[in-house]
């Protein structure tokens, strides 16, 4: 839990009486549940003056991916920081005692557990995208890299082994070079036409 303001930090805190963005930390798997009691405890307990409800999120991303069962792209949204949150607030004694009486949240992210503002230009991006808002470019996961080894799984190759030299997400297909009659070649395949050595059973 969020440990008590000292001294300093409540001096801090009365220069500075605007809404600033911080970093949360809290239980990994269950940031949203934590944003949900959030935004509850705060109107219950009437700070919607220092405290922006609509600016509690959990930073997320588009992730894009590569199905291999039916052989198409999707994108998916996945945390961007698991274990955090974000909000936008006054941070006095109210809201300070609020976030540490919150189940499931924990220390604002910084040294030993001091609130550290946010640049507002940073947030407020990790927000926009979150909230898509503004278009950001999935980040790309493949099954697959290159120096891979994989079996052909389909095919006319079916059964002979390569290795990946080179992916193309937007085609879904890889280059894989091998052994085909003495002779070593590359072979453009499909992402469902071979498999990594190491998860076969």
């Amino acid at each position: 839990m969020a440990s008590k303001l000292d001294e300093e930090d409540l001096q801090a805190l009365a220069q500075n009486p605007v809404p600033s963005w911080y970093i949360l930390k809290c239980q990994v798997n269950r940031e949203d549940k934590c944003v949900r009691t959030l935004k509850g405890r705060v109107i219950q307990s009437g700070l919607e003056k220092y405290v922006d409800v609509d600016k509690i999120f959990a930073p997320v991303t588009n992730v894009e991916s590569f199905d291999q069962k039916s052989g198409k792209k999707r994108v998916t949204r996945e945390k961007k920081f698991p274990g955090y949150l974000m909000m936008k607030m006054i941070l006095n004694e109210d809201t300070w005692f609020l976030i540490r009486e919150t189940p499931g949240v924990g220390d604002f992210a910084g040294s030993s557990g001091r609130p550290v503002p946010m640049k507002t230009s940073e947030a407020e991006q990790l927000y926009n995208e979150a909230m898509g808002i503004d278009e950001v470019a999935p980040t790309v996961q493949t099954p697959y890299a290159v120096g891979d080894n994989v079996k052909i799984i389909d095919g006319e190759w079916q059964g002979l082994e390569g290795e990946v030299t080179a992916i193309n997400m937007d085609n879904g297909t890889v280059t894989v070079s091998m052994l085909l009659m003495g002779n070593l070649g590359e072979f453009l395949l499909d992402f469902s036409q071979v498999v990594k050595k190491e998860v076969e059973g």
